[in-house]
């Protein structure tokens, strides 16, 4: 028998018609120096990705042990997804804030300390996420199982894991 599972992310990204709005639901971003940049995982990058890094506004993090074929960008954000060993990873940020479940980051208080600061993970049987502001910007990264069987998602660290392998490849202002 076989048991197919529909995960649903509501992340919104503040899609505002009203550019007035839009422009003051951006935030500031804080560039880390350039010296930061993995150049070994940029230079493995597709020519076609690293040349859509430098349109994406906030500082570009990735993981380091596993490459994306492709990754989504825009001024204001960039998303990609991989599969690694069984495991599905998605990573996305934006320079506008984001909800997780009813909180906007940012609003009320984080509940965990993610990488350089704070931010709330939430786990289920299959699936650990993390939602975290860095450089002025908010960062999402999920991690899921495949199968319910994964022990390896029963582990509350393995967020963590992933959180640690994240490395800076770009962004506009490299």
């Amino acid at each position: 028998m076989k048991i197919i599972f529909l995960t649903i992310i509501l992340v919104t990204v503040g899609c505002v018609s009203d550019s007035t709005q839009e422009k003051t639901n951006q935030r500031e971003v804080s560039w880390p120096s350039s010296r930061q940049i993995d150049k070994s995982l940029l230079s493995q990058l597709k020519y076609e990705i690293r040349r859509d890094l430098r349109k994406v506004n906030v500082p570009v993090l990735a993981l380091k042990s596993v490459q994306a074929k492709s990754i989504l960008t825009n001024p204001d954000f960039y998303s990609f997804n991989v599969e690694q060993s069984g495991i599905l990873v998605h990573l996305m940020a934006s320079r506008k804030p984001m909800l997780t479940g009813n909180i906007l980051i940012g609003t009320r208080g984080p509940n965990e300390a993610i990488r350089t600061g704070q931010g709330f993970i939430a786990r289920t049987d299959i699936s650990q996420s993390a939602t975290w502001d860095e450089f002025g910007a908010s960062y999402y990264l999920e991690v899921q199982c495949k199968t319910l069987t994964d022990k390896r998602c029963q582990n509350p660290e393995l967020i963590r894991h992933y959180l640690n392998q994240l490395v800076l490849i770009g962004g506009a202002a490299y």
